[in-house]
């Protein structure tokens, strides 16, 4: 990666103070995270053996007013309250990812970043916005040489064999364009058939994917 580790700080800004001002009981998560203050305090992932490792980020091309900190602060709200079972997992807050130029570049950015995490020994989580940003998802396991499974939670299947732009309609459209082909299986839970040409349920189950009304 062209990015060292302590360069990727200025690309987040902090979790919000209304969340870090609670008072956490000590078994709470919110007592337990590692989390990015703004105090330069930017968790040291590569170098401190972390499990999971959180970042928000709420862009979302169908909503432009969409906030890239109030989405994943109003989940962290109710995140950090939540207590901690009897096991061992470290777990990092990287805080709010702020890049917004274009959703390529939120992708490609979001990517690499969740690439490192993951070439560390942790399990990125990311918190927020659209279904476009599966994509940045996707291009981590790219990045990486790897092929992705892809589980999705939707009525609507994102996809349009005509549109070579990526948009939260074809995301799916964007992973199966792309040489090489990284994705190695697709699943849709929760689809409705009302929402979805025929034609199209038709050609996922040529694809072989897996769809569950």
């Amino acid at each position: 990666m062209k990015n060292s580790w302590q360069e990727w700080e200025e690309c987040f800004q902090p979790v919000s103070g209304p969340v870090l001002a609670e008072d956490y009981n000590a078994a709470q998560w919110g007592a337990h995270l590692k989390y990015f203050s703004g105090n330069n305090d930017f968790p040291d992932v590569p170098g401190t053996g972390f499990d999971i490792v959180l970042l928000g980020c709420g862009y979302d091309m169908e909503d432009l007013s969409a906030s890239c900190n109030q989405t994943p602060d109003s989940v962290r709200h109710w995140f950090y309250r939540l207590y901690k079972g009897d096991y061992a997992v470290r777990v990092a807050d990287l805080g709010n990812f702020s890049l917004r130029r274009s959703v390529e570049e939120t992708c490609l950015q979001l990517g690499r970043i969740m690439a490192e995490i993951q070439e560390s020994g942790a399990v990125p989580l990311l918190i927020g916005g659209g279904s476009e940003l599966n994509f940045s998802m996707y291009r981590s396991f790219t990045l990486l040489g790897r092929y992705a499974n892809l589980l999705e939670v939707s009525p609507v299947l994102h996809f349009k064999e005509v549109s070579e732009a990526l948009t939260p309609e074809n995301v799916l459209g964007r992973m199966l364009g792309e040489e090489p082909q990284m994705l190695f299986h697709y699943c849709n839970l929760g689809y409705q058939t009302y929402f979805n040409p025929p034609e199209l349920l038709g050609l996922f189950k040529q694809f072989h994917f897996d769809l569950m009304r």
